[in-house]
């Protein structure tokens, strides 16, 4: 009788483990941002993430509006720069939602942005805006949040290598 049991206990058991083996590819994994090592011929000098990055965005902002997981990375190669924002949200809905509300004031007329205007690039669509003396390109890809600040004369050539 104990036998009969302990042999239902384990058949039981293997049923859940092989479960779990057969399911475990199907569960949808975050991938890691890759930040790129350099942007327009520009080497990165610096790579802030974790509380430091999501300390660094939401003081730009003036406000906490960074998500969990950001990055932050800072290019250069002695006579011009680029800065690399990425934040990650919870879903791809969230990260349009933020996307938006940031053109949304733009466009509407903002002290620090002008020019702002709607391009495609390399099938990706994003905003464009000028300020502080750097072109700045934003969008969402899945759910993450790009902004990509770079001096003019670099600005495209970064752009293309971040959407390589």
């Amino acid at each position: 009788m104990m036998t009969f049991h302990l042999e239902r206990r384990l058949l039981v058991l293997a049923g859940i483990l092989i479960s779990l083996v057969l399911l475990a590819p199907s569960c949808k994994r975050a991938r890691s941002i890759e930040i790129p090592k350099d942007l327009g011929g520009m080497k990165m000098v610096q790579h802030l993430s974790g509380a430091q990055a999501k300390q660094m965005i939401n003081h730009l902002h003036g406000k906490g509006v960074a998500p969990q997981e950001n990055h932050v990375a800072f290019f250069g190669d002695g006579r011009y720069k680029a800065t690399l924002y990425v934040s990650r949200y919870s879903d791809e809905s969230e990260a349009n939602s933020m996307e938006k509300g940031m053109a949304a004031r733009i466009a509407a007329g903002n002290p620090v942005f002008s020019e702002y205007e709607v391009v495609s690039f390399s099938s990706q669509q994003l905003s464009r805006c000028v300020g502080m003396g750097q072109i700045h390109f934003f969008f969402a890809r899945d759910a993450e949040l790009y902004w990509l600040s770079a001096d003019r004369p670099c600005a495209q050539q970064a752009l293309d290598d971040l959407l390589r």
